[in-house]
């Protein structure tokens, strides 16, 4: 984009308006050419919410404006499933450390 932007800038001529018209052309036809890829950032607070997706997928423009989703997907994945398993491990721990402390609380030897 760069590139062409930068040719239609040295083809713009005062004087010859036709060249004007085949810059601005080249512009468009590039612009066209990314329509399906230029994108409004979804991050609320982004300083420059305009840019050209990388991917047709993505909706962030960068990895600064992703993080905040990315821990919140994250967060949801692991009170979804994680939790769940460390709940199981933790309770199951302490039934195992219960246990063993009723054993040691018994006398040895007598009856």
């Amino acid at each position: 984009m760069l590139i062409i932007w930068s040719l239609a800038h040295n083809l713009t001529c005062h004087d010859r308006p036709e060249l004007n018209r085949y810059a601005y052309a080249l512009v468009l036809l590039r612009a066209l050419h990314i329509a399906d890829r230029m994108r409004c950032c979804v991050n609320k607070t982004c300083p420059a919410p305009y840019f050209i997706a990388k991917l047709r997928s993505q909706k962030y423009c960068g990895a600064d404006c992703a993080a905040p989703a990315l821990r919140a997907s994250k967060l949801k994945w692991w009170t979804e499933n994680r939790s769940k398993k460390c709940r199981k491990a933790t309770s199951a721990r302490r039934q195992i450390k219960a246990g063993s402390r009723k054993k040691k609380a018994q006398p040895k030897g007598r009856k």
